[in-house]
């Protein structure tokens, strides 16, 4: 069983009794981010990343028009847009899975867009894990084949204009078991289908009303003009 601050997993308890409520009222089940470089976390964790859900009631349909809603008017301020690498899991993953299981039950790659929001409440970690970890809206490019991703460049362009580069892990076994860890503390698990997005490969600042594509080597792009 993972050892978690108990800060940690009271964030984490309430981020996932709301996506539960979530699925309760409709919304289906996505699938999970993985968050990196969180100052609040890595306080508490180390350099691990931290979960988070994915549900279609903030999932843009690639390529149009996604309305978002923002949980304050100050939030437009700290507007950050991200290109993550995506990966769809064909085979469940658990706390007790190797890396090499980890590794296999991944059976495509996929670009995707993250919007999310860094303003308060930074410094209290409770909540911002009960926020989903700054989570707005996301929308996920099509699923291509299983590939390395050493090497890979990742892009966004904002009206068409390229603001950032990164690049890809030389490999996200680790993190899908990281994923599987977390959850299971929970009483969760990855199942097959889920869509896992595996952190921000590069983040910018953005303006609603903004044209944003994200891109990765060898994957199609996933674009979204973000309206409110």
């Amino acid at each position: 069983m993972i050892d978690l601050d108990p800060r940690v997993r009271a964030g984490l308890e309430l981020q996932l009794d709301d996506w539960r409520g979530k699925l309760a009222s409709g919304a289906q089940r996505i699938g999970w981010k993985m968050g990196r470089d969180v100052e609040e976390v890595e306080a508490l964790m180390g350099a691990r990343p931290v979960v988070g859900h994915l549900v279609s009631s903030s999932m843009l349909a690639p390529g149009g028009t996604g309305r978002v809603t923002l949980a304050a008017p100050g939030a437009r301020a700290t507007l950050r847009a991200e290109t993550e690498l995506g990966l769809q899991l064909g085979h469940p993953v658990t706390a007790e899975s190797e890396l090499e299981d980890a590794r296999d039950a991944i059976t495509g790659l996929f670009v995707a867009f993250e919007l999310v929001d860094v303003g308060p409440p930074r410094g209290d970690v409770v909540r911002v894990l009960a926020g989903n970890v700054f989570h707005v809206a996301f929308a996920c490019g099509p699923t291509g084949p299983v590939a390395e991703t050493a090497e890979r460049n990742a892009r966004l362009a904002v009206n068409g204009e390229l603001r950032g580069c990164g690049r890809l892990l030389d490999d996200y076994a680790a993190t899908v078991v990281d994923a599987a860890r977390l959850l299971a503390a929970f009483g969760e698990r990855l199942v097959a289908g889920d869509r896992l997005i595996v952190g921000s490969s590069v983040h910018v600042p953005i303006a609603l009303g903004d044209q944003v594509t994200s891109s990765i080597d060898g994957l199609d792009d996933v674009s979204a003009d973000l309206m409110t």
